[in-house]
């Protein structure tokens, strides 16, 4: 943080990066949402237009009972921006007030990680796979791109997200042997442990 007190430049990405880095890592590893979320506040007040701190701020908002503002925050980026993220999202949080535009945004975003997984495949596994396992309903997808993304990186994250995925398959037999082989991990990843205390306790 110190550096930032030096930083002279006039961009303020430096900074919005900085505050949404620490909010992943707070809410992320460290299951600390409470903390993370004025870092994302902190992020999007900074670069208004940084999609990927609004919709990391949109799900806690959500988890929170803050609907109207993660679906507020959501609606200008789906309707603007290549990010299959925001229309996902905003999707899934609309399935029983407008089914019908949850089915058109979540086709939206569907046809958009079908393009992105195409051309940066390595890149978009993960949240892929959060995709297809969830507003996508193709769990069967999701399990595969969680899968694989496991064998490209096994970390922390790519554990949560496949045990995630086995989850949302039905297959907890499979969720439990994942959640065996991240048992090194577990005890540096407050996330992934409480998700295995959940899951196979």
């Amino acid at each position: 943080m110190s550096s930032l007190a030096t930083y002279r430049d006039v961009s303020a990405f430096v900074f919005a990066w900085v505050a949404f880095q620490r909010g992943v890592m707070w809410a992320e590893s460290a299951d600390r949402p409470d903390l993370a979320v004025p870092l994302y506040e902190e992020a999007v007040r900074r670069l208004p237009g940084y999609v990927v701190a609004n919709v990391h701020l949109a799900e806690l908002e959500a988890e929170m009972g803050n609907t109207a503002s993660a679906m507020g925050r959501l609606e200008p980026l789906a309707a603007s921006v290549g990010d299959p993220e925001p229309g996902g999202l905003l999707g899934e949080l609309i399935r029983e007030s407008n089914p019908a535009e949850s089915m058109r945004l979540a086709h939206q975003a569907g046809a958009r990680y079908d393009q992105l997984l195409s051309r940066h495949r390595a890149a978009f596994l993960d949240h892929g796979a959060e995709f297809f396992s969830g507003p996508g309903e193709d769990t069967a997808r999701g399990l595969a791109l969680a899968r694989e993304n496991l064998e490209l990186r096994p970390t922390a994250r790519a554990y949560v997200v496949a045990i995630e995925s086995a989850t949302a398959h039905g297959d907890g037999e499979l969720a439990c042997e994942y959640a065996a082989s991240a048992e090194l991990l577990r005890s540096r990843h407050p996330v992934l442990d409480h998700l295995i205390q959940d899951v196979c306790p």
